[in-house]
């Protein structure tokens, strides 16, 4: 009799915990294991014959394929090996977001990373494409999200692709403008067995060509949103709200749903020092968040698309969600190292690599730090191996800023009877944009103050009664 553990189930070890069962590559929290458990999970390989096991072994075996984790076999069924045991010196990592390159074919308005403004962007080298891909490999990382710049014009991007392919690894996401977005890319990525969720930028019907200051781009992101949907691949549109969109959003976002889009992300246009050169057209929190529930409204009533609304605070309404779902409390940290964590999901259990090469926290980081000067000097991926900057550097020791220590610097919100699910604003980027906005700049910015920062439109949130607003729209909507 044969055993073999079931994909996507892998056995793993991290800094601060030897032994796991995870889910590889999901952001499901990795399962504790013994050492009698690990020795057993370690024979399911497929091709170890197991006839001589204990009663407790069998009574454990036979739980285990009672719940999808493993299957029993008559010949040899040889598990991936990627499944196989190994201990990765590092927090617990399961993606990486990545901007191949600072270019860019659009000139967006808002652009965080002002990708049209340097003057020579950054790009990352073929070698140094090959090099980093290894390293994330090194870490423990098995998905990668390709962004930049726009990641399609690197002139080796589906070398990128296959090179992540052979590692074992997946593409899951790729975020483009759409202008070079083609049938030909798509049938290339799924030669490499690639079926990244596609993440479209959108800004609304009439005014997307403004907003990307390029003639014929909503033209073409409409057009490849429904060649995507043709290939069965899952859409999300980034969709800008700000005073210029904002007359159109409701008619776009029928649009989009009624094309099958899977997720809109609505996100208020924010402080970038780009967008800060654009004059008062950033919304209020209270207008932003009156369209939020109007166009939430709009969707679950209709009671014909089964499209999802995500905010900026992390909360995503679908035609299923309930008023119980947004009330939990949220739990987002996914490793022993940074337990009880200020910061959101995204940040723990991924990392964004900049064109420059520099990690960050995540990718709203980009302009900023270059303005602010700061995570710019020992995070550099050309200057320093990827495992030593995730364990010390200007960026380790920020991100290990844990919830208390964020509550310890805000007397107020813990006072506050929103703390347990505000958490000062789950998005620390939008404290550095507050505090740039309150002082006209982000030179001479304090980046632990900035981060401690409570992001305001969250605030405004819980405590302006949108949150009870929300809970009964969607009680109404059942």
């Amino acid at each position: 009799m044969y055993y073999t553990l079931l994909e996507p189930w892998a056995l793993r070890g991290y800094k601060g915990r030897l032994l796991y069962l995870e889910a590889a590559g999901f952001r499901d929290r990795p399962r504790p294991i013994s050492a009698g458990m690990f020795s057993l999970l370690c024979r399911c390989d497929g091709k170890t014959p197991m006839d001589s096991l204990t009663e407790e072994e069998t009574r454990t075996l036979q739980q285990l394929e009672k719940h999808g984790l493993v299957r029993s076999s008559g010949t040899p069924q040889p598990w991936q090996p990627w499944q196989e045991y190994r201990y990765f010196d590092n927090r617990r990592i399961i993606s990486a977001a990545w901007g191949i390159t600072g270019r860019c074919n659009a000139r967006c308005r808002h652009c965080f990373m002002g990708s049209d403004t340097a003057v020579t962007p950054d790009e990352f080298t073929w070698e140094e494409c090959r090099k980093l891909i290894g390293e994330m490999e090194e870490c423990g990382i098995r998905n990668v999200m390709l962004t930049g710049g726009e990641p399609l014009v690197h002139p080796d991007f589906f070398r990128i692709v296959k090179a992540i392919a052979e590692k074992g690894m997946h593409v899951t996401r790729i975020y483009t403008n759409a202008l070079r977005l083609t049938e030909e890319t798509l049938r290339r990525l799924e030669e490499d067995g690639q079926r990244p969720e596609m993440i479209i930028s959108f800004d609304g019907l009439g005014v997307h060509d403004w907003m990307r200051n390029v003639p014929g781009a909503e033209e073409k992101a409409l057009a490849a949103i429904a060649m995507c949907k043709e290939h069965g691949l899952k859409i999300r549109v980034s969709m800008n709200l700000n005073a210029v969109t904002l007359p159109s959003a409701e008619r776009t976002v029928v649009r989009l749903a009624e094309m099958g889009t899977d997720t809109i992300f609505i996100i208020r246009t924010t402080q970038t020092p780009k967008w800060l050169d654009q004059g008062k057209n950033t919304l209020g929190d209270d207008e932003y968040m009156e369209m939020q529930l109007k166009l939430i409204g709009i969707l679950r009533r209709s009671r014909k698309w089964n499209t999802r609304i995500r905010f900026f605070n992390g909360l995503e309404v679908g035609p299923e969600t309930t008023p119980e779902d947004i009330s939990r409390e949220e739990c987002n940290w996914f490793s022993e190292e940074v337990e009880d964590s200020a910061w959101c999901g995204k940040c723990v259990d991924s990392f964004f690599v900049a064109g420059d090469g520099r990690v960050l926290p995540c990718d709203a980081f980009e302009g900023g730090t270059v303005s602010g000067d700061f995570l710019m000097k020992d995070n550099n991926v050309h200057t320093r191996p990827l495992r030593e900057i995730l364990n010390d550097s200007e960026y380790s020791r920020m991100i290990a800023l844990s919830k208390k220590e964020l509550l310890e610097y805000n007397p107020e919100c813990r006072a506050c009877e929103w703390c347990s699910l505000c958490h000062c604003g789950i998005c620390r980027a939008c404290g550095i944009a507050a505090l740039a906005v309150r002082a006209g700049t982000y030179h001479g910015m304090d980046p632990m103050k900035g981060i401690c920062t409570p992001d305001p439109i969250q605030c405004r949130f819980y405590k302006g009664g949108y949150f009870a607003r929300l809970k009964k729209l969607l009680e109404e909507t059942r």
